[in-house]
């Protein structure tokens, strides 16, 4: 009982230096916020490119990690996905998150903006999605070709508007 004190001291002050150096405690590079930017570019163009799936995994990770660009995914945006599940279901959500941080990083004015930055992040997925059918024609999915027909029909904000209502940011 004696050593619970000195055992609670020395766990508190594990936790502070493993918070102080993790890697999203710290502030982020430009280099690293430009790297992020064109990870997601990249995968809107070869979101299925097994080589870039470190450089996917890294974004991921500065994304999750990162106190400085913080991202608002309102999942309902992607539900369609669900069922029946989408085979390219987690390229797709991950898209969406990395997206999103390029679109917020780009255009630091629209913090807060959760309209922009889920249309932003919408605009990414679609560029993929189209990638993705482009090479594997059979890897439709119809509530990505509906927001591919209200994108091109102009409606994709209006939408995303409609459906983020149900999300609490």
């Amino acid at each position: 009982m004696k050593r619970l004190p000195f055992l609670l001291l020395l766990l508190a002050t594990l936790m502070l230096n493993a918070t102080a150096s993790s890697p999203g405690s710290m502030s982020s590079t430009a280099e690293e916020r430009q790297r992020v930017v064109a990870i997601a570019h990249k995968l809107e163009v070869t979101p299925l490119d097994a080589t870039l799936g470190p450089e996917r995994d890294w974004a991921k990770q500065w994304v999750i990690e990162n106190p400085e660009v913080r991202i608002r995914m309102c999942m309902q945006i992607l539900a369609g996905l669900r069922r029946p599940a989408y085979k390219f279901r987690t390229e797709i959500v991950v898209q969406m998150m990395l997206s999103s941080a390029a679109f917020l990083i780009e255009h630091p004015d629209k913090t807060g903006d959760r309209l922009a930055e889920s249309v932003g992040g919408l605009q990414g997925v679609l560029k993929a999605y189209s990638a993705i059918v482009k090479s594997n024609p059979d890897a439709r999915a119809k509530p990505l070709d509906d927001l591919l027909q209200k994108q091109s029909q102009g409606k994709l904000t209006d939408w995303a508007s409609d459906t983020i209502k149900v999300c609490h940011f």
